[in-house]
């Protein structure tokens, strides 16, 4: 499934990886640069929880050769549904966005995923910036990033990871929008078992856990740009040295 840009499309199969014990792991790279070249097949994936592996997910683990594993989810969600990858040959990094306070609120009262990202904004960015900040220390050694859902929180990574390296403005948002498309009805019924066993309140799931709407998060980074300039200026701004950005740039293209 190829993009009239002739790469492959955020939805096409080649993509896919370890498809057996996830709903949403796939390939972030293969994408063009604005300033030419392009997003390194290989070195970054984006998942959902890694908690239902099967043995050939294990297999295909180690043939991707991924060496670093991010964990953005909050304790309480990882406690009941552990990612199954061995830690004494993968340096696992668990840096929750929300601090494990998220679920603490009142989830009822956020309207949409957008108060969501509201919320990140408002007080989590010093936790973006920290995962962006593990990224540029990866130097060419394949990386995954992954939340519960693989949309939500790591959609908002991966977004800024390719904003950083240079992706059309287009690319970014349908890599991002992906995610509901990709996400099967099975999905639903997994996050709300986990999210009870968790004793989260599913009310945060909305009536569609795969809802993940574009405009959401072109608002987020048009609210960054707003601000600083540039999704480069804001992050700058936040703490990710500009040194820092041309790293992770050039630890993923090619």
């Amino acid at each position: 499934m190829k993009s009239n840009d002739g790469y492959d499309s955020p939805l096409a199969p080649s993509r896919r990886v370890l498809r057996e014990g996830t709903f949403n792991a796939r390939d972030a790279g293969g994408y063009p640069l604005l300033g030419g070249g392009w997003m390194a097949r290989g070195r970054l994936y984006r998942s959902d929880a890694l908690s239902a592996l099967t043995e050939n997910d294990i297999d295909e683990f180690k043939r991707l050769g991924i060496r670093s594993v991010i964990d953005l989810r909050d304790l309480r969600e990882s406690a009941v549904a552990p990612d199954i990858v061995d830690r004494r040959a993968v340096r696992y990094e668990r840096v929750a966005i929300f601090e494990d306070r998220l679920f603490e609120r009142d989830m009822t009262a956020f309207p949409s995923l957008l108060g969501l990202y509201q919320i990140i904004m408002d007080d989590h960015v010093p936790q973006l910036i920290r995962v962006l900040k593990l990224l540029s220390e990866v130097s060419g050694e394949p990386v995954l990033v992954h939340c519960t859902a693989g949309k939500d929180r790591t959609g908002l990574i991966l977004a800024l990871v390719h904003a950083i390296a240079g992706l059309p403005p287009q690319v970014i948002v349908e890599d991002y929008g992906a995610s509901e498309k990709i996400l099967g009805g099975g999905f639903d019924d997994r996050i709300r078992a986990l999210y009870r066993q968790a004793a989260i309140p599913v009310a945060v799931l909305g009536d569609n856990p795969r809802h993940a709407p574009p405009a959401y998060l072109q608002h987020t980074l048009e609210t960054m740009r707003t601000a600083a300039g540039s999704i480069p200026a804001f992050l700058a701004r936040n703490g990710l040295s500009p040194t820092e950005q041309e790293r992770l740039a050039h630890n993923l293209t090619r």
